[in-house]
Order: C-alpha cells, then sequence, then structure tokens
C-alpha cells in the first residue's frame, strides 16, 4: 500500500531483518500499514523483544530519529542488570550500574550511551596523563577560586573587582 514490497516472498538480511524482494524491510511495511501513512524521513522501528523476525505489531515500536533508538537500548541495558533507568546509570568503563549522582550533574554532557562516572573519567585521565593540573592541589584551588569569581561577576555583583 505505501511502501514497496516488491515481490510478496521475504528473505533474511545478513543483519537478521526480514526483506521483501526488490522491496523495503518488512516491519516498516508493517509499521505503515498500522499507522496508514508513510513513515517521516529518519525514523527507525524498534523491536521491543531484539527478535528482529517477530514483527507483530505489538513488539515494534516507532522512534523519530536513531538518538532515541540507542537511547531505548542504553535504557533497557540498565533494566536487564536489575536497575531502575530513573536512578541508576550504567558506567562504560567500569562496565556496571552507578548511581546517576555519581555521573556528570551537567545533564547534557549525559547521554545514556557511552557515559563514564566521574571517578572513571579522573581515573581515565590519571593514567594517560591528561589535564595533569586538574589533580595538582594548588590547581584545584585556583579552579574554584575563578568558579567563585565568575558566579558572582555573572550575577552583576561587582564589588570583588573593585580595589
Amino acid at each position: 500500500m505505501f511502501a514497496d514490497k516488491g515481490t510478496h516472498e521475504t528473505y533474511l538480511t545478513t543483519d537478521g531483518y526480514l526483506r521483501y524482494h526488490g522491496g523495503d524491510y518488512v516491519h516498516r511495511v508493517i509499521v505503515e500499514e498500522a499507522l496508514r501513512k508513510k513513515l517521516p524521513v529518519g525514523a527507525v522501528v524498534h523491536h521491543i523483544d531484539y527478535d528482529r523476525t517477530n514483527n507483530n505489531t505489538n513488539n515494534l515500536i516507532v522512534c523519530q530519529n536513531q538518538a532515541y533508538h540507542k537511547l531505548l537500548h542504553a535504557l533497557q541495558r540498565v533494566v536487564d542488570l536489575g536497575g531502575d533507568p530513573n536512578l541508576d546509570a550504567y558506567c562504560s568503563y567500569h562496565q556496571c550500574l552507578h548511581r546517576k549522582e555519581l555521573f556528570s550533574p551537567v545533564k547534557k554532557r549525559w547521554n545514556a550511551l557511552n557515559n563514564r562516572c566521574r571517578e572513571a573519567t579522573n581515573e581515565y585521565r590519571r593514567l594517560r596523563g591528561l589535564n595533569r593540573d586538574k589533580f595538582d592541589w594548588r590547581a584545584r584551588l585556583n579552579q574554584q577560586y575563578r568558579r567563585i569569581l565568575n558566579r558572582y561577576t555573572s550575577k552583576g555583583i561587582s564589588w570583588l573587582n573593585e580595589e
């Protein structure tokens, strides 16, 4: 109806999906017929049970893009390891679950995919000699001073800069 099915015979692709000969993937055709419209450009169809040949409509979810599809897989990994996706995150360095508080407090740096806890990030940097000055106590003290100074000057408090 909406997608090009080619012939009605299907075959298994090398990546494990069913595909019509000379046409589209079976799961995309099934979703388009269920929705009665074509999928938007960039949309990805996710198989809930990870069985790429199970094309039941109850097993398919339409993701708006590949990033959201990867996020589903990352959150499912947390659930599979026995964690709560709202409280726990997977550390790719330690390859285990940690509480989300142990990761970067900056939300935009947390992508749920290849994320490291703060301890792992510091260990990685120490082992490779990266940002050596961040582990020096004087440099850390100066960094804290600069952060406090920036916080007050950004709020319009100028008495710190006056002499």
